[in-house]
């Protein structure tokens, strides 16, 4: 499923939510875009569910830095997520092993 703009994705977070995923983490995942779609996104995950705020988390545990053109393309399947920190058009700052996991708790298809 395509998304046609960043707030298109956060908007489908519930859609796409899988709590088997989820069981045993307790993380907090921040997104700080920058650029036509600026702003900051943060889902908390506990106890097999989770909580979604357009805002920005006093303590996340991971946080994901970019270009909302360039996230619109990796969570649209047009660039590589990993492609994307390697060349630095994308940040993660704290954990990255949940960043990975992210995927299967938040999956795209």
């Amino acid at each position: 499923m395509p998304f046609e703009s960043c707030n298109d994705y956060f908007s489908t977070i519930s859609d796409r939510f899988n709590p088997e995923a989820s069981g045993g983490v307790t993380e907090v995942f921040q997104w700080e875009l920058s650029g036509a779609e600026e702003g900051t996104h943060h889902v908390s995950i506990a106890d097999g569910g989770y909580t979604y705020s357009a805002t920005a988390h006093e303590a996340p545990t991971t946080v994901l830095v970019a270009d909302s053109a360039d996230y619109l393309k990796i969570v649209n399947k047009q660039m590589n997520g990993l492609r994307a920190v390697l060349t630095g058009k994308m940040k993660v700052r704290g954990n990255r092993i949940f960043a990975r996991k992210m995927e299967k708790i938040f999956p795209l298809d």
